[in-house]
């Protein structure tokens, strides 16, 4: 008699849905034992919860007990949830899967396991899909389950989990998509049955999430295709994360058997796009590719993407098929980070007899590995299609970084294990390699070598170019030679500083960006640190931080070039201390910091950056230094700023004070030119050099349009100007300026003008705008020439102009100042303290441009003509005028009124007038107003006694006076005294007062 279990369906139910549960989420599942079966279900996938509803009796439901199932209660133990299929006691028929490791080419010694043999206990009931859950698709229509066999029979896409030691799948169908989830497969103990088949003239795309393994048995793959057709398997991820890569594959075949491709005398074919592979052939077999055999073999696989590692087993091939085979193979990579290991006499990456099979190698990194440990292991020789391609492995792996080769995207997905470079196939030729993550990019150039047959690094000495077009290094100097290129120069990797090599360019139109470059050749003779050809231009652009330290005779950074914007610096990137890309220059002696060398002209264009220059020094010859920025030894410098935070000190003179240049123009004894339209600047001219203008001897032309500028002179010379002994033509139209002479050299008399000429010559100065405050060396003035000057002229037409002698004193300006070279102007001190940045100073209806007031100082120093003006300082108007040989506020009218006026008996009439003292004058516009206050009487008293009083009527009509009449009248009439009541007038000396109020306004506004 049969029994009847009762709640045994239920029972069931929960083994299918919990065995989907397993691999997907998790699920508590709590049952009990009465008739009556409830369920409690804990689960995180909305999905899993649909299942288990779908699967599980009504709530309410009583579970029929009568149900028939074929079995007795001893003979069908209840599973309380479905687990992988464990492994039997093994038995005699136990086959044994090889773990090889070989200790020679001719032997294997194999660790052996016991598996479980094929045929499952006949007491565990299985699901409707044995020990996998499948999602998608329908069981019996698109799958089926049949002895230990998943068969996908309809192409879709299905999502496999599952832990098995008896179970296996089988695509039977093309253009399946089949999702591997944690899949866990082990058949090695079942001679001829693979893990996963492709069957013949089907296809599939494996897709992996998590961590899978898939391990066949004898003369299997452990991933088999049975399909030589281009496509037929393709394995992917798109999904999951397995450190820091996408889903995990390890394959491993059978004896005789790739680990993935193909089984005993089975071709291997697979196309590889993503995931992290592992696959390891057994006896013979390839780690991806074809299985064991001696004829007729071949392959065809396609590395994209991912990172694979292929291990061959004994005598075959990591990746293709084994040479001894007459057909031909391919094996193409494009992508990826494929490591291929093989194991006794053959290569890491075998096709067919060499000049059957191809090998192309397009991009990843691919490191093919023999057993000699020689890492480019392949055979035939690869390709990329055209030409022969040789492995590069001296490029240093970088972490999360792309790599680029001539700008190709290699698709590299990172290092092979602990290796520390790159295994790049390229062309017998130069390339650039560029190595690149969030942090940092890395530029490298290889060449081959054909002498030794390997390529190797680009020597460019101690720098690292990131362009190599015209580029060429010879006797330690790097040349720069392309015309309109662009070259990004570092320090090699591992080198912050060189004192033997240096950067020459010798193309036209040529931008060079200094990151973080440094050079000190100070120690060598004629050598610069940077040079521009005679016939070259350059733009140096500042990225990071930069030295330059040149040799005797040589600038730190020197152009030969005497044509304008030959050198022009610059800052389009990087950050230092608010200000883009620095550079320090130094000079060797008698050379600038930036410009010309010994007897070299120094043309400078500067935009920008950070930049601190110093002039070479004086030698004990007696041959003078060079300017910061400028000419060297006896030549001009010709030096246009428009931008930047610089810094330039000219050369120092002997120990006794005499050679030296300007801090910016002109070297000694010769003249500096010099135009600035921005920057903030700090220049000092060093013995008797001027800051900014001529070397010693030298004169300068300057013209300032803005910026903020702090100069000063060497001995005797102009802060802005000329050098000592030197004339100086300075022409200022804006900015905030500083300028101090220099002192009297030891011996001498006298000093350099803050701003004009040296001692004893001639300063031409014109002044049109800005904030100039200017002081004078010992015993000389703050603007004009210097000690003992002859001649020249100042010119002052706008600007706040703060001209100190050496004693402090304001005014100090030699010769006198004029607006027009004829015209005589004196200095007026407007009042600004209540000037607040931004508003407008005018004088008259003219804006007076100035650059916002002076430091510590509540005064605007203004140069006007002797005459009357309108000043107005922010809100403030002053209305001043030349009196006693000084400006002082005066009234901007007059009202003429008569002191007395004698009553008769008859009608009194006298004239009332005003009178505008401004009329004419530039931006007045004020419109004055008289009224009469006593009404329509004058009331008199008696001298003699104050309570007799008499009467007189008033006519007056207010005086109007617009800013643009000069003089307006009114008649006031008084008639005859009458008395205040019927009394009569006593005879008497009768007096009265009349009272105007005069209202000054802005025409059109308020007084």
């Amino acid at each position: 008699m049969i029994k009847r279990r009762k709640g045994l369906s239920v029972i069931c139910m929960l083994i299918l849905v919990n065995n989907f549960i397993f691999s997907t989420g998790s699920v508590v599942i709590a049952k009990t034992t009465d008739e009556n079966v409830t369920e409690e279900t804990q689960l995180e996938n909305p999905l899993e919860n649909k299942l288990l509803e779908e699967s599980l009796p009504e709530p309410s439901a009583t579970v029929n007990t009568e149900e028939t199932l074929e079995t007795t209660e001893e003979e069908s133990p209840i599973l309380e949830a479905s687990e992988p299929s464990a492994p039997p006691e093994a038995t005699a028929e136990t086959q044994e899967i090889e773990t090889v490791e070989e200790t020679d080419q001719s032997s294997e010694v194999v660790e052996r396991k016991q598996a479980p043999s094929n045929e499952a206990s006949l007491d565990e009931p299985k699901s409707e899909t044995g020990d996998f859950t499948v999602i998608g698709g329908t069981i019996g229509k698109d799958y089926t389950y049949k002895q230990n066999v998943l068969s996908f029979n309809k192409s879709g896409e299905y999502h496999v989990t599952g832990e098995t030691y008896t179970d296996r799948i089988v695509v039977a169908a093309t253009n399946v998509r089949l999702t591997l989830n944690n899949a866990k497969i082990d058949v090695s103990s079942n001679n001829d049955q693979p893990a996963l088949k492709i069957n013949q003239n089907k296809s599939a795309t494996i897709n992996l999430v998590g961590e899978n393994e898939l391990k066949s048995g004898q003369n299997c793959a452990g991933l088999q295709n049975a399909n030589y057709t281009e496509g037929a398997l393709v394995i992917t991820s798109d999904g999951g994360e397995y450190q820091g890569f996408a889903g995990k594959l390890t394959a491993i075949g059978g004896k005789f058997g790739a680990g993935i491709g193909g089984g005993l005398n089975g071709n291997g074919e697979a196309i590889i796009e993503g995931g992290q592979i592992t696959a390891i052939g057994v006896g013979g077999g390839a780690g991806i590719g074809s299985g064991n055999k001696t004829a007729n073999d071949s392959c065809r696989v396609t590395i994209t993407g991912g990172t694979v590692m292929a291990t061959a087993g004994e005598n075959g091939a990591a990746i293709g098929s084994k040479k001894v085979s007459p057909k031909s193979g391919e094996v193409k990579i494009t992508g990826g980070t494929v490591t291929a290991t093989s194991k006794g006499n053959e290569s890491g990456i075998v096709c067919g007899i060499s000049g059957n099979g191809a090998v192309t190698i397009t991009g990843g990194s691919v490191k093919a590995v023999d057993s000699n440990s020689f890492t480019d292991s392949i055979n035939p020789r690869p390709t990329n299609d055209s030409d022969g391609v040789e492995l590069c492995k001296l490029i240093p792996v970088q972490s999360d970084a792309k790599v680029l080769v001539d700008g190709v995207d290699y698709k590299v997905a990172g290092p092979h294990g602990d290796d520390e470079h790159y295994y790049l196939y390229m062309t017998k030729t130069s390339h650039k390699v560029t190595v690149t993550n969030d942090s940092k990019t890395r530029t490298y150039f290889v060449d081959w070598d054909k002498e030794n047959e390997e390529f190797e690094f680009f020597s460019f000495g101690d720098f690292e170019p990131d362009n190599i077009t015209g580029v060429e290094y010879s006797d330690n100097e790097l040349i720069l030679g392309g015309d309109n290129q662009t070259y990004t120069v570092t320090m090699r990797n591992g080198i912050e500083k060189t004192e033997v090599d240096r950067i020459k360019v010798t193309g036209k139109n040529v931008t060079v960006k200094l990151d973080d470059v440094k050079i000190d050749v100070s120690s060598k003779r004629d050598q610069a640190a940077l040079l521009i050809a005679e016939d070259a231009s350059a733009t140096i652009d500042l990225v990071g931080e930069n030295e330059l330290k040149s040799g005797l005779n040589c600038a730190g950074l020197q152009n030969n070039n005497d044509t304008e914007n030959s050198l022009v610096i610059t800052s389009g990137g990087g950050e230092h201390e608010g200000y883009a890309g620095k550079l320090t220059a130094t000079g060797g002696d008698y050379a600038a910091g930036i410009g010309g060398g010994y007897q070299g002209e120094g043309m400078v264009t500067i935009h920008g950056g950070e930049i601190t220059a110093t002039g070479g020094d004086e030698t004990e010859d007696g041959r003078s230094g060079g300017a910061g920025i400028g000419g060297g030894y006896k030549r001009g410098g010709k030096v246009a700023i428009a931008g930047g935070k610089i810094t330039a000190t000219g050369g120092k003179g002997t120990s006794n004070g005499y050679g030296g240049g300007s801090g910016i123009g002109g070297g000694y004894t010769s003249s500096g030119e010099v135009t600035i339209t921005g920057g903030m600047i700090i220049a000092t001219g060093d013995a008797l050099g001027s800051g900014i203008g001529g070397g010693s001897k030298g004169s300068g032309t300057v013209t300032i349009n803005s910026g903020q500028i702090t100069a000063f002179g060497g001995f005797d010379s102009a802060g802005i100007g000329g050098g000592n002994y030197g004339a100086a033509k300075v022409i200022i139209k804006g900015g905030e300026i500083t300028a101090t002479g220099g002192k009297q050299k030891t011996g001498q008399i006298g000093g350099g003008s803050g701003i004009g000429s040296g001692i004893e010559a001639t300063g031409e100065v014109t002044i049109t705008g800005g904030t100039i405050t200017a002081t004078g060396g010992y015993e000389n003035i703050g603007i004009g020439n210097g000690y003992n000057g002859k001649a020249g002229s100042v010119t002052i037409t706008g600007g706040s102009v703060k001209a100190l002698d050496h004693n402090q004193n304001p005014d100090s300006i030699t010769p006198r100042p004029t607006s027009d070279g004829n015209n005589p102007i004196e200095l007026y001190r407007a009042n600004a303290s209540s000037y607040s940045t931004g508003q407008s100073l005018k004088v008259g209806t003219k804006d007076w441009p100035i650059a916002g007031k002076h430091a510590e100082d509540d005064f605007f120093y203004l140069y006007l003509p002797k005459e009357k003006h309108v000043i107005t300082v922010g809100e403030q108007e002053n209305f001043i005028d030349w009196q006693n040989e000084a400006f002082a506020p005066v009234p901007t009218y007059s009202l003429m009124i008569p002191s007395e006026v004698t009553l008769t008996n008859a009608e009194t009439a006298t004239t009332i007038e005003l009178t505008n003292e401004f009329h004419g004058v530039a931006g007045y516009n004020k419109q004055v107003t008289t009224r009469l206050l006593n009404g329509s009487y004058l009331v008199l008293k008696n001298q003699a006694d104050n309570k007799k009083q008499v009467q007189s009527a008033i006519s007056y009509q207010p005086v109007v006076l617009p800013h643009d009449s000069e003089r307006r009248e009114s008649i006031l009439k008084l008639d005859a005294p009458a008395a205040l009541d019927e009394s009569p007038i006593q005879a008497g000396n009768y007096q009265g007062q009349l009272t105007f109020k005069t209202t000054l306004a802005t025409e059109g506004g308020n007084p």
